[in-house]
């Protein structure tokens, strides 16, 4: 690889020689480049029964004109993760829905969360982060 701007390699790897699989970061290759970041919580009520789960979606708008790369991340607090973010959403065995959707488009990011428990309403805690980059 020819010199390239900024290269930082794998630790044991000459940065000078190190192939492209062993760099930990390069100027020559595109990265996600961050438009917006943010976190809240959302109280979701108690479900009707087990099987009829509440629902409750936060929109964030970001108003970039087309569908941009994302992450969220979530917690479920009826699961033992409680407290602990996860770019994942969380389904049980037996379970008939997830406990979190995500969806995008030109205007917003979508995050639903879904609470089964008959018994309480539930906080949910979110992350998100908007990337400049379109989603091909």
């Amino acid at each position: 690889m020819s010199d390239y701007g900024a290269k930082v390699s794998q630790a044991g790897y000459d940065v000078k020689t190190a192939a492209k699989e062993r760099l930990v970061f390069s100027s020559k290759y595109d990265t996600f480049k961050v438009y917006v970041t943010g976190n809240g919580t959302l109280t979701v009520a108690a479900a009707v029964d087990p099987f009829t789960p509440r629902a409750g979606t936060v929109t964030v708008a970001h108003n970039l004109s087309y569908t941009p790369a994302y992450f969220v991340f979530v917690d479920n607090p009826v699961w033992a993760t409680a407290g602990k973010l996860s770019p994942y959403t969380f389904r049980s065995i037996g379970a008939t829905h997830n406990v979190a959707n995500f969806a995008c488009d030109s205007t917003n990011i979508y995050i639903t969360f879904y609470n089964p428990d008959s018994t309480a309403s539930h906080d949910y805690e979110y992350r998100y982060y908007i990337y400049y980059n379109e989603l091909a």
